[in-house]
C-alpha cells in the first residue's frame, strides 16, 4: 500500500486524495498544561474559549504519532509545514529512522515543504496524481522535490500577534502593524521562514497588493487555493479578483483549522499558488542516466502521456542491465538514445522555445 502522511498545517483530513489513503497527524495548541489538538472534529466555539486571554503555544506531533501513523505502507510520502517553523519535519524523519529498523524494506520520504496551508496540501495532492499515474517512489520524490520550489504560500493578515508571541514574526513588526491598522502582506521564503512583503489599508488594497505580488513572483496563473480564518467573503472576493486577472485560473477554497487559524487570526487568508519556473521532466532523470543533457521544460500535464508512451515502447530485455549499470536506484524502460530520440522529437519541436535546463 502507498500512502500520503500530511500533518494537520495543511488542513487536509480527507481518508483519501485521489483514491490514495491519506492520514493526518495531528499539531497542537498548548496553554497552562492544557492541549487543543488540530483535528478534524475542530469546534471554533471551544476554540475561541480555550485561545482567550492565554499564553498560547504550538506544539508538533511526536515522533510516535509519526511512526503509528506509517503503520505498515510499503511506501509513504510526508508532507510537513516548513521546518523553519515547527519540529513537525525533525519528528517525522525521526520516526523515518525507527520505521525502517523495524521494516527496512519501507521506503518513507519526508519533505519539508517549506510552506503550511494550502501550498503545503497542493503538494500533497501533487503526489497522489503521480502514485495514480503508477510513478515509481524515487519518479515521486524527484517529480515533488522540483514542484515544491515553485509551490509558494502567501497570506494576507489583520495582525501579526499570534505570529510574533511565537517568535515566527519580529515583534516590532507586528505592532507597527496593530498601531497603523493596516493588512501586511508576505509569505514564506525559500528558507520558509515568514517574511512581510508589503502593507496595505482595507481589503481591497490587500487584493491588490497581492496580484501585484502575485505577478512580481511569476505566478503560473493556473491554479490558487485559498484558506481563509472566518472571512469566507474575503476569500471570495480575492477569487473574483484573481479569476478577473487570469481568466483560466481555478480557484479553490477552503478554511483554516486549528493550528492554521491560530497564526491567520481573525480575517487572515492563506493564499497556495505556483510560480512559473523549469519544470523538470523526471523521465530525464530515469532513462538518460548520469551524463549531462540540456533539454526542453515539460508542463505537469505531460508526465502521464510521456510515462505511457515510453511504456508503451519498452524493451525489458534491455532494461535489466540499464537498471544494475546505476544500482537498481532507478526504474528503466529499456530505450536506446536513437529511440528515445525519436519518441520525443515530437514533444521538443512544440517546446523549442522553451528555456533550456540542465540535470543530472
Amino acid at each position: 500500500m502507498r500512502k500520503i502522511i500530511t500533518d494537520s498545517a495543511a488542513n487536509l483530513f480527507a481518508d483519501q486524495i485521489n483514491g490514495v489513503p491519506h492520514q493526518s497527524v495531528a499539531l497542537s495548541l498548548t496553554s497552562g498544561g492544557q492541549r487543543f489538538a488540530d483535528t478534524p472534529d475542530f469546534d471554533r466555539g471551544a476554540f475561541a474559549v480555550f485561545t482567550a486571554g492565554k499564553v498560547i503555544k504550538t506544539a508538533c506531533p511526536s515522533a510516535e504519532q509519526y511512526l503509528a501513523a506509517y503503520g505498515r505502507a510499503t511506501e509513504v510520502f510526508v508532507f510537513t509545514i516548513s521546518a523553519a517553523t515547527s519540529g513537525s519535519y525533525n519528528a517525522a524523519r525521526l520516526a523515518q529512522s525507527m520505521a525502517q529498523e523495524i521494516r527496512p524494506e519501507q521506503k518513507i520520504a519526508v519533505f519539508d515543504t517549506k510552506v503550511a496551508g494550502p501550498a503545503q496540501r497542493m503538494l500533497a495532492q501533487e503526489a497522489s496524481k503521480l502514485i495514480q499515474a503508477g510513478a515509481s517512489f524515487t519518479e515521486i520524490v524527484t517529480q515533488i522535490t522540483a514542484v515544491s520550489q515553485q509551490t509558494k504560500v502567501f497570506f494576507v493578515l489583520k495582525t501579526l500577534n499570534n505570529l510574533a508571541n511565537n517568535g515566527r514574526i519580529n515583534k516590532a513588526v507586528a505592532k507597527l502593524a496593530q498601531v497603523l491598522k493596516i493588512n501586511v502582506i508576505g509569505w514564506a521564503d525559500e528558507q520558509g521562514e515568514v517574511q512581510p512583503l508589503a502593507k496595505a489599508r482595507g481589503e481591497k488594497g490587500a487584493r491588490k497588493a497581492l496580484l501585484q505580488l502575485l505577478a512580481e513572483h511569476n505566478f503560473d496563473g493556473q491554479r490558487l487555493v485559498i484558506d481563509h480564518a472566518d472571512n469566507l467573503a474575503g476569500a471570495l472576493a480575492l477569487q473574483a479578483a484573481v479569476q478577473a486577472q487570469y481568466p483560466t485560473c481555478q480557484v479553490e477554497i477552503g478554511a483554516c483549522n486549528a493550528l492554521c487559524r491560530f497564526y491567520a487570526e481573525q480575517g487572515g487568508l492563506m493564499i497556495g499558488a505556483q510560480m512559473k519556473g523549469q519544470r523538470v521532466s523526471i523521465i530525464w532523470v530515469l532513462h538518460i542516466g548520469g551524463s549531462y543533457f540540456k533539454i526542453k521544460k515539460f508542463s505537469r500535464m505531460d508526465y502521464a502521456k510521456a510515462r505511457a508512451t515510453f511504456a508503451a515502447a519498452a524493451d525489458a530485455e534491455r532494461a535489466v542491465p540499464m537498471a544494475h549499470y546505476l544500482r537498481d536506484q532507478f526504474v528503466f524502460f529499456g530505450l536506446s538514445a536513437a529511440r528515445r530520440r525519436d519518441l520525443v522529437r515530437p514533444w521538443l519541436r512544440t517546446a523549442k522555445h522553451a528555456p533550456e535546463v540542465g540535470i543530472y
